[in-house]
């Protein structure tokens, strides 16, 4: 099942690479990362990890934090939590 933080990365993820104007294929390259599993991400079906975090801000030229910026209305991120 996916969670409303996958489907936010997936979607953050998306439209970084698109900016890019990047396939799935260029990003896979960039990052060192299989093509099927920048998909997972992107659909919201796999969570990533740190180590794979690391590797797509430096295949964007960003910091990880740059990375997932956007994904504070996630409940987790919330400060009333």
């Amino acid at each position: 099942m996916r969670t409303q933080i996958q489907v936010l990365f997936g979607e953050r993820l998306s439209q970084l690479r698109a900016k890019q104007k990047w396939s799935q294929e260029d990003l896979s390259e960039r990052a060192q990362i299989g093509i099927k599993h920048i998909s997972s991400l992107e659909n919201g079906h796999r969570e990533p990890c740190l180590n794979t975090i690391a590797k797509l801000a430096e295949a964007f030229g960003i910091t990880a934090s740059q990375l997932i910026k956007g994904l504070e209305g996630h409940p987790l991120n919330d400060k009333k939590a």
